[in-house]
């Protein structure tokens, strides 16, 4: 493209996961976009759907009836994987190896909650991800079901900040005021 520049994406916000997104993309790739913040990711998709900006990383649920509808065309997944609700869109990583950035969902309590509380909150959230209609549903909408103790929730997301700082700092990226 002789503007490379002018390769605009959308987010829900600088620091958002969707702008770490197009981060990681911009140095794994070698190329240049440009980022346009959005307060939400609901101004950004509305933005996205009427043409004002090229692309957006989104979760499959909050854009899946504008791919149905026709009128998004999913590109990439930004998981290591493809998703199983667009078998056919090819993962990012199947490009450009190692690039995975799965966006993830969790339930956190206070700090001093006692350890038996957390012991049933978790084992009620992982009957729920173990349900075979809730499992269902959630994998049709995009989702990777992985239910984990509270230990192995812990240890995966010191992982995953001490990832996402390198990637946070590296973007330059300032909190808001």
């Amino acid at each position: 493209m002789a503007r490379p520049a002018e390769l605009t994406y959308a987010s829900s916000g600088a620091g958002s996961s969707q702008h770490l997104n197009g981060v990681v993309l911009q140095q794994m790739a070698g190329i240049q976009l440009t980022h346009v913040p959005y307060r939400s990711g609901g101004p950004a998709i509305v933005d996205l759907l009427g043409g004002h900006v090229m692309s957006m990383f989104a979760t499959i649920p909050s854009v899946a009836p504008h791919i149905r509808g026709g009128r998004l065309r999913p590109i990439a997944i930004a998981s290591a994987r493809r998703s199983t609700a667009l078998p056919a869109v090819p993962a990012v990583a199947e490009t450009l190896k190692g690039y995975d950035m799965t966006t993830w969902y969790s339930l956190h309590a206070p700090p001093k909650t006692p350890r038996e509380i957390v012991t049933k909150l978790s084992a009620a959230v992982n009957a729920a991800l173990n349900d075979p209609e809730t499992r269902r549903r959630l994998t049709d909408d995009g989702a990777i079901v992985q239910p984990m103790t509270p230990e192995e929730f812990s240890a995966f997301f010191r992982k995953e900040y001490d990832r996402m700082g390198v990637i946070v700092r590296a973007s330059g990226v300032k909190p808001d005021q």
